[in-house]
């Protein structure tokens, strides 16, 4: 009997779904087996015996005794669980569940099971709210204008509020409580609750933090008016290692700043760039202040007398500066009197050692006359003509003795009598220091500070050196409470002997 086409195919498809319902069976059967068996391990593990002798034990010892007889771990924070604390619990052997139940029951310690670990957490203690009177009011600004979000809270405490748009707020605390307000730029302000059911609080600007003093200009700005981009760096960190130049010291500690220096003269001049090298005065230098007076340069400033530095990096800079600050702005502090009473005697001093970091791999006197004579037999085989008028163009002679013939400096065969490298010659391990004293004075309404500074700066090369004494008085006296003066005085003394920077080299370009 022959099959239809259509029976064939609907016994291969009732053939094909019974082997997918039973795979699916067996899959179903093999998951919840896995799923009940994680449930059992879970609750065999917590239902492990453990046998505890003691019945009054500390938490760790009791956590010692655990670990020491099943496989679980107890994970705690030392600032929640005090492990030296006592527990009670009946000895015995006993479940892991029943021991912590015991342990832990009425306790401010919470426990709970995470796989192989025991978790202690502590016990949130519920506030309770206190009776007491509902005080409102509103918060207002010293132009009357509400302060929106400001916070209202029971000081000493976490019962607290904030005020809404238009300033008002509810809160309730018992009598004689102190409501302390507070929002940002503004000094907090604490009020005593007494019989009032209303406090309207006025809030006062924070002028300490919105007048806080940057230097960005001839003198000083506020913060607040202060929208650029600004890089301070302290005394401390200009001074961190031994620097005979703040510029130096500035190097790596700025953001956005780039310090180079193309010369290893003691003293040499460092170059600054801060906003790239594009510039509309042909000069991509910064602009230097120093307490307030421009300086085309701050090479001979004596570090030790900076307090800080300030770097204008932004047009900022420029909307202060004009033009003049286009490249950029650095701001220089120094060192005054001491601020309070009393008197400050210090002495800074270091010393420090310089010497040739590598030389160069040079011949010596036989490898550069062999090199030499090489050169005249290369001469006379490719480029001598002995025909022609030009004498230069003549064979020249191969014999050594016929060239170096200096009997102060060669020997009567040609040779060298001496084989000296003028790289360690003219080199020298160099010994630098510098010497700083200061003398600062306070007073209630006056101040004054006397700094003197000796640096010798030895260079590599032979007598190379850069020696600097700076002094420098500052005075400030505040007679009125409108009134305050300040004199600032500074003397430099610079002299250095330096080599000669100049290569002999020169380079041709072709186009």
């Amino acid at each position: 009997m022959k099959k239809e086409p259509l029976c064939d195919l609907l016994l291969f498809k009732n053939h094909h779904t019974k082997k997918i319902l039973n795979v699916m069976r067996i899959s179903t059967f093999l998951l919840f087996l896995c799923v009940f068996a994680s449930f059992a391990a879970n609750t065999n593990s917590q239902n492990a015996a453990v046998s505890i002798t003691k019945s009054d034990l500390s938490i760790g010892e009791f956590i010692d005794q655990i670990e020491q007889q099943t496989d679980y771990l107890f994970v705690y924070s030392k600032n929640e669980v005090n492990t030296e604390k006592a527990v009670a619990v009946n000895a015995g052997k006993k479940s892991v569940a029943q021991y912590l139940n015991e342990a832990f029951n009425g306790s401010d310690v919470n426990y709970s099971f995470e796989n192989d670990y025991i978790v202690l957490t502590k016990n949130a203690t519920p506030s309770v709210p206190q009776q007491g009177n509902v005080i409102t009011g509103v918060v207002v600004d010293n132009f009357g204008e509400p302060v929106i979000g400001a916070n209202v809270i029971e000081k000493g405490t976490t019962n607290g509020t904030i005020t809404d748009f238009d300033g008002n707020y509810s809160i309730q605390v018992p009598q004689g409580a102190t409501l302390q307000v507070s929002y940002i730029g503004y000094l907090t302000k604490e009020v005593t609750v007494g019989t009032q059911r209303m406090i309207n609080i006025t809030l006062i600007e924070d002028t300490q933090t919105l007048d806080e003093v940057v230097v960005v200009g001839y003198g000083t700005m506020k913060k607040s008016d202060v929208t650029g981009s600004i890089s301070v760096t302290s005394a401390e960190d200009i001074l961190q290692g031994q620097t005979f130049n703040a510029l130096e010291g500035l190097r790596g500690k700025a953001a956005g700043v780039t310090i180079m220096s193309n010369s290893g003269q003691p003293g040499g001049a460092q170059r600054v760039l801060i906003r790239g090298m594009s510039s509309i005065n042909t000069s991509s230098d910064p602009l230097y202040i120093v307490d307030g007076v421009a300086m085309e340069s701050m090479q001979y400033l004596n570090p030790n007398d900076i307090e800080r530095i300030e770097v204008l990096k932004d047009a900022s800079s420029a909307a202060i500066y004009g033009a003049r600050g286009a490249n950029g702005v650095i701001m220089v502090t120094t060192k005054r009197g001491l601020k309070g009473e009393g008197v400050s005697v210090s002495y800074n001093g270091s010393v420090s050692l310089s010497h040739v970091a590598r030389y160069m791999d040079l011949m010596d006197a036989a490898e550069w006359q062999e090199a030499f004579m090489i050169g005249i037999k290369n001469f006379n085989k490719w480029y001598a003509d002995p025909t022609s008028e030009n004498s230069s163009l003549h064979y020249k002679s191969e014999k050594m003795s016929d060239w170096f013939t200096d009997p102060r400096l060669f020997n009567s065969d040609g040779t060298a009598k001496y084989d000296t490298d003028w790289q360690k010659e003219a080199t020298r391990t160099a010994i630098s220091h510098s010497h700083q004293i200061n003398i600062q004075q306070g007073g209630q309404n006056s101040s004054v500070g006397a700094f003197l500074n000796f640096t010798d700066q030895q260079g590599v090369m032979l007598n190379t050196y850069m020696k600097r004494l700076n002094a420098k008085l500052a005075y400030d006296a505040k007679p009125t409470k409108y009134l305050s003066t300040a004199v600032n005085l500074l003397v430099n003394r610079t002299w250095a002997n330096e080599a000669e920077e100049g290569g002999g080299a020169s380079i041709h370009v072709v186009r």
